[in-house]
């Protein structure tokens, strides 16, 4: 189990200058300095700093107050948050009791501020027009409070008393493009008319195109004017939160990625994959909102995977698909098969690359399509030279595509982990846990396991002596899936083990003991297997040796002749109950290239005259299969009539063969059993090519 342990992060804005990793502290200065010049005590201004979500509104809104502070102490700042009240009516209240907490408390302003609270959400019927009429219950509530004291009144003399305090107040509006319709309305007519206060000064924090989409959502009309226009109205001095600089994101994105992912140490700086995956995730990320949510997920989903188990770099771009594109990574998830394949064929490259854009949509197809074809290069481009490598565990690698879906490592699915213990306690000599991977029930663990099993060995640290004693755990390993048969084709992939075994093998010196070697032929059952391995091992040792070959390889040679001398003469004497795969052409033609026939040809003759088997026996052991192809069927194995008389010659010299000059007997090629094949043999020596 993966223990899970992520830094804590939430979306909060910065909250002291010393937080301010985008440098943005002198433009705050700059804000706050014309806010400080353009406010006065006698009139009401309107600021505005528009920037879209997640671009650090409120994180600048906090510097921006600072520095006013640092200018003059005298401000008074009050934060609304329109968003987080009910209702209309609740919002206006709120409105101007947010503006009542910081006025001076001298010639009753707090008490008449609170009063028109009372009375604000009635009153905002005044604004579109319809004359000084007050509903019967505000004025009521206005009666009671101040007697004698119209709504127009009150307001006019909170604002005539605000004026002689000189009071500098402003009013800090964040979020605006949160609100509804109607609030949204009701706020910015409150600001435009009934919060107008001399010396009360509003910085409202937005983002312009939600807010003007929001504007233009309803039927109301705005006066004739545009959504653009109208905000014009209401803004008088709008700032502009500053891009999400490149050289920005390079720097951040660099720092977190030391800190999440270079602890792993997974990540090499010379991989040439490493700067096109972090360009093109910083690409992505076009907000410090962006980057913080994604910094978060990366952490968390790495801390789901063993550094062995997936690559890391192809799982920060999937997190980055996942996070600002989920439609493009439901269709990566849904094109497993497409993106796994190394395809080239430039038509279903097109169709591909089409799916994305039409998934996504023209605006974000190319950012999509460069985080794509870093995942996968084979199946998203036709150019060899266009991309790298991938990695071995990364997500094109079908055997390990799930993983990143799956957050780990998913049922029919080995652990590289797991395969690296067994591989390890396999160099000492314990071949159990090993053989337990291998001999696993279900077919696709069965294929995966090998897979890795074959791959894996090159992580771990094999002098001579552990090199032997793997390569025993791994003929045990490969005798006991070849005899359990779990695949229909058992060349694929239990034939990689022999081509490992072999690999490991070639490459070790003279003084390795032959027994030690021996043994691991001697560990298969059938001897054909052991053959197959000696070919694999020959190649390996003369592509590697340019001098004189080791001296072990003959003895080795000389066993391996011996037990296929054997194993042939087995399979003469139980004909009648042989598998139909077990042939003696892989042995005998082993034994002709390397040597000859002359102690086989005496035990055959002599097998002959102890009637132990026939020349017919012999023959049909010696029959091939052919794959053929018919149409509308498929393909399936028949007999074939390849030559293989001299073969035969070679083995019985001076026998008689002519009691086999008969017309040949008709059988069913697709019949393999060796009763057919001993039917099928005879009159082939003179019809059709045969022996």
């Amino acid at each position: 189990m993966v223990e899970i342990s992520v830094q804590p992060w939430a979306d909060d804005p910065i909250a002291h200058p010393d937080d301010d990793a985008l440098k943005r502290r002198p433009y705050a200065l700059g804000i706050a300095q014309t806010v400080q010049s353009q406010s006065r005590t006698d009139s009401s201004s309107v600021f505005g700093l528009v920037g879209s979500w997640g671009s650090g509104k409120t994180s600048l809104l906090n510097l921006v107050v600072s520095e006013l502070d640092n200018l003059d102490k005298t401000w008074q700042v009050t934060r609304f948050t329109p968003w987080a009240t009910g209702d209309v009516s609740s919002l206006v209240q709120e409105f101007y009791a947010s503006i009542a907490k910081v006025v001076p408390a001298k010639n009753g302003s707090k008490e008449k501020l609170k009063a028109l609270a009372q009375i604000a959400a009635p009153a905002t019927a005044l604004i579109p027009g319809v004359g000084n009429v007050l509903e019967a219950s505000s004025q009521h509530i206005l009666s009671r409070v101040f007697p004698d004291e119209s709504w127009s009144d009150l307001f006019e003399k909170v604002s005539a008393e605000l004026s002689q305090t000189s009071q500098k107040v402003l009013v800090v509006v964040d979020d605006i493009d949160r609100l509804q319709r109607d609030e949204l309305f009701t706020l910015l007519k409150v600001v435009r008319l009934l919060g107008r206060f001399p010396g009360v000064q509003y910085l409202l924090a937005y983002d312009a195109s939600t807010l003007e989409e929001t504007l233009r959502g309803g039927s109301e009309r705005l006066g004739g004017f545009t959504a653009s226009r109208f905000m014009e109205k209401i803004v008088q001095h709008p700032f502009i939160v500053p891009p999400f600089a490149a050289a920005d994101r390079r720097r951040l994105m660099s720092d977190e990625l030391v800190r999440i992912v270079g602890p792993r140490g997974s990540i090499v700086e010379r991989d040439p994959r490493l700067s096109r995956a972090f360009e093109v995730v910083c690409g992505a990320m076009d907000t410090p909102r962006a980057m913080g949510r994604y910094a978060a997920a990366l952490e968390q989903v790495l801390a789901l995977h063993h550094v062995a188990e997936i690559d890391d770099l192809d799982l920060m771009v999937l997190t980055a698909i996942r996070l600002s594109y989920p439609r493009a990574y439901e269709l990566t998830l849904r094109r497993r098969a497409s993106y796994t394949t190394n395809q080239k064929d430039d038509e279903i490259v097109k169709g591909l690359v089409e799916e994305i854009e039409k998934t996504v949509g023209s605006d974000d197809f190319w950012t999509v399509r460069r985080l794509m074809l870093t995942l996968f290069p084979d199946a998203l481009s036709t150019r060899s030279s266009y991309s790298w490598q991938p990695a071995y565990n990364g997500i094109s690698n079908s055997e390990y595509f799930d993983r990143y879906f799956q957050m780990g490592v998913p049922f029919g699915d080995t652990s590289d982990i797991e395969v690296l213990a067994c591989l390890e306690a396999a160099a000492e000599g314990d071949a159990d846990a090993l053989s337990k991977i291998v001999g696993q029930p279900n077919n696709v663990s069965f294929n995966v396991a090998i897979s890795k099993v074959v791959r894996l060995q090159d992580q771990i640290e094999l002098d001579p002596a552990r090199r032997v004693a793997l390569a025993k755990s791994l003929a045990r390993a490969f005798d006991l899936a070849s005899r359990a048969r779990m695949v229909a084709d058992t060349s694929v992939p239990e034939k990689e083990l022999l081509h490992s075994i072999a690999n490991s093998l070639g490459i070790l010196g003279d003084a390795v003991p032959f027994e030690g070697l021996n043994e691991v032929f001697r560990l298969f059952s059938d001897n054909d297997d052991a053959i197959e391995l000696w070919y694999l091992l020959d190649l390996q040792v003369r592509e590697q040796r340019t001098d004189e070959l080791p001296g072990w390889l003959d003895e080795v040679t000389d066993q391996v002749r011996a037990r296929a001398e054997i194993s042939i003469l087995d399979r003469l004497k139980n004909f009648d109950n042989l598998r139909t795969d077990a042939g003696i052409t892989t042995g005998v033609y082993f034994l002709k290239n390397t040597g000859g026939f002359q102690d086989l040809s005496s035990m055959l003759l002599q097998g002959i005259a102890q009637q132990d088997f026939t020349v017919i026996h012999i023959a049909a052991l010696l029959v091939q299969t052919k794959l053929t192809f018919r149409n509308g069927t498929g393909s399936t194995y028949e007999l074939s009539e390849q030559r293989f008389g001299d073969t035969l010659s070679e083995l019985l010299p001076d026998t008689d063969f002519s009691w086999l000059d008969g017309d040949p007997v008709k059988v069913a090629v697709d019949d393999l059993t060796w009763g057919n094949r001993a039917k099928f043999v005879i009159g082939r020596r003179l019809h059709g090519g045969g022996f």
